[in-house]
């Protein structure tokens, strides 16, 4: 299992002003999950970030993030 955090070379995320703050996702199942950001990346709270270190919530996040 890989303790990662998700990054899509599209953000900075070292010293980005929003680290530390988190944000509520639904998922498509209607799962309630948490992404947060945190110093080198994004983390969420669903189980297949724990696994593969990468999922559509940080996606729907960064999205959001680049104004998309």
């Amino acid at each position: 299992m890989q303790n990662n955090n998700w990054l899509s070379g599209e953000v900075n995320y070292r010293g980005h002003h929003l680290e530390g703050v988190s944000w509520p996702v639904t998922g498509k199942s209607g799962s309630k999950n948490t992404v947060t950001m945190a110093k080198n990346g994004l983390v969420c709270s669903c189980t297949m970030f724990k696994f593969w270190s990468r999922c559509p919530h940080c996606v729907t996040v960064e999205k959001k993030l680049l104004g998309e």
